[in-house]
């Protein structure tokens, strides 16, 4: 029995250690493709790539809403400011609400 109550404890913490590293893992992925988005994206309208990057977002799986990410242009420099809340269960039943944000900023070089 208690061998069983061990084994119940270690797949609890697992599960919850894998979805919040799915979570984070989601988000880098978010980071990284937003960035190349910027780099090749110099000379592409700003709206074409809020949608790039609200596409990329779509495909992880992850509820970051159209007002939540934010692109300037100054001349040569782009900025991108992208934010989103999202609930990770860590536990049956159980969720914890992590706020994801990050901004990046290109200047392409000419």
């Amino acid at each position: 029995m208690k061998t069983l109550l061990k084994l119940l404890v270690v797949a609890a913490v697992v599960n919850g250690a894998y979805r919040f590293g799915m979570a984070e893992y989601r988000f880098s992925q978010l980071k990284e493709s937003t960035h190349s988005v910027l780099a090749l994206g110099a000379n592409t309208p700003i709206e074409q790539l809020k949608d790039q990057i609200l596409r990329k977002a779509m495909d992880l799986s992850l509820p970051v809403a159209a007002e939540r990410v934010s692109l300037a242009r100054e001349n040569l420099r782009t900025t991108a400011a992208v934010s989103y809340r999202q609930d990770v269960e860590y536990f049956p039943g159980l969720t914890y609400p992590r706020q994801y944000s990050f901004t990046d900023e290109i200047a392409a070089l000419r």
